[in-house]
């Protein structure tokens, strides 16, 4: 029985992939975000914070000239090449910092954190919570959008928030996609930010990687040029590792490691559908053709910067 029930399971995910199980993937992907919605505004409800719209998060930005350009800034070693013109460019324009980013002095437009139990003592959501603290961002009060907290456990770490941050605090879901196959990623990718992608509380793309989820949303607020910032994906050290400048702050992320062995963790195939670089390289197809827009890389020393352009600082 069991070798028939795995014969027969192989046999639907082969008609799945087909170009006939397209609506069938796309149903199971509307099914799953609609469920995602539903645990956003449960678990939110729940946390005392609100659930993300586009409208919502851009209410709290700081005012600034319209720009159709975002920055997602990663914490990858090519970060301690940019120079105090880089930052006033990114400034200038749209910028989220992902997980670690607090340790770097630049205050983006908005914060991005995760709460990743598996890695490390499962504390570093609560860390860069705390971050926040510091004098010059407590005064700043960026908003912070977290991917929903999926227990009690972990919402009790929301505990280290930093009073004044209660109104900035923002969940949001995720779905990932229901083929396994590169050849049908684009276009299942590209019905979804059509269709699903602008409904409220946004329920971004992921294939368990803080930057997919962030292009997704940038794609989905309507930026038409996103860049890769400290996106490296190579075995390089993290911008605050074996530099000085870091040293009073290294210790907020004492175990922080997203490497397995030689590579970054988004790079394993083991707890995803899809690893990172094939995500980056099919979101990018769908922007160009169906959004006509463009993700870059900042920097060549980024893995990325073999399938993805370079992009030309002023």
């Amino acid at each position: 029985m069991a070798a028939q029930s795995v014969s027969l399971k192989s046999a639907l995910r082969l008609g799945l992939e087909t170009p006939l199980g397209a609506p069938l993937r796309r149903a199971i992907m509307r099914n799953e975000a609609a469920k995602e919605r539903r645990f956003v505004y449960s678990q939110a409800s729940k946390a005392g914070v609100l659930p993300l719209t586009g409208q919502g998060l851009m209410d709290l930005w700081e005012p600034k000239a319209s720009s159709d350009t975002f920055f997602i800034l990663g914490a990858g070693s090519s970060i301690n090449d940019l120079t105090d013109q880089n930052f006033r460019e990114i400034r200038s324009h749209r910028s989220v910092g992902v997980n670690t980013w607090p340790i770097h002095n630049f205050i983006p437009d908005f914060y991005s954190f995760e709460c990743v139990s598996w890695i490390g003592d499962g504390l570093d959501f609560s860390r860069a919570l705390r971050s926040l603290g510091r004098a010059d961002i407590s005064k700043a009060r960026p908003p912070v959008v977290v991917l929903r907290l999926k227990t009690d456990e972990e919402i009790a770490q929301l505990q280290a928030l930093p009073q004044g941050f209660e109104d900035r605090l923002i969940f949001f879901g995720r779905v990932a996609p229901s083929t396994r196959r590169v050849r049908n990623l684009a276009r299942d990718l590209s019905w979804f930010l059509r269709t699903e992608g602008t409904r409220s509380p946004q329920v971004v793309l992921d294939s368990g990687a803080s930057i997919v989820r962030m292009i997704s949303l940038g794609i989905s607020l309507g930026f038409r040029r996103i860049v890769l910032t400290g996106v490296d994906l190579n075995n390089s050290p993290y911008f605050w590792q074996e530099n000085p400048q870091y040293d009073s702050r290294r210790e907020l992320f004492p175990i922080f490691s997203r490497q397995v062995r030689s590579m970054h963790e988004t790079q394993e195939r083991g707890r995803r559908p899809f690893v990172a670089t094939e995500m980056f390289t099919e979101l990018s197809k769908v922007f160009d053709k169906s959004f006509g827009g463009q993700i870059y890389v900042s920097s060549k020393k980024s893995a990325l910067a073999g399938v993805m352009p370079v992009y030309g600082w002023k």
